[in-house]
């Protein structure tokens, strides 16, 4: 009995051992244009991380900082300034299969500049959203008979 809990005891050291090796060992910087990527068309917005660092204990990563950009019908300064940002992670597909699934985001310390134009619209209404199709780009509907008749 007494070696098999040594077995289990070592067996656990080394899984915790090789889980801190791998936070010090993985560049968490390798995922982020991949996160800003997803980041900016889930937002329809251009989106700007920071230095990411992997945290164990907090079970995922964060960001020194994060920027979104403002619609550019309304300005041309960051709609969103983060001091931090907290990003909640699948960690066994991080681990295991170097994948990046993201649970959660958090934001702290953030500046939010709202601007409301002259007729009513607000700078945030078209976060997420896909910019609306040109005229140009819209079909005529069909009329039924000749021109003229």
């Amino acid at each position: 009995m007494k070696r098999f809990l040594k077995v289990v005891a070592a067996l656990i050291a080394v899984f915790i051992l090789a889980a801190g090796a791998f936070f010090f060992l993985v560049d968490a910087n390798q995922f982020r244009p991949r996160l800003e990527a997803q980041l900016s068309e889930a937002l329809q917005r251009s989106v700007h991380l920071g230095d990411l660092h992997l945290s164990l204990l907090s079970g995922g990563a964060s960001s020194s900082e994060m920027t979104i950009s403002d619609d550019p019908a309304f300005s041309g300064q960051p709609f969103l300034k983060s001091g931090l940002l907290e990003i909640g992670v699948d960690l066994p597909a991080l681990i295991f299969s170097r994948k990046l699934h993201v649970r959660a985001l958090t934001i702290d310390d953030a500046e939010v500049a709202l601007i409301r134009k002259t007729d009513g619209s607000w700078n945030f209404s078209s976060l997420g959203t896909a910019s609306p199709a040109p005229a140009a780009a819209q079909v005529p509907a069909a009329t039924s008979g000749p021109p003229g008749t």
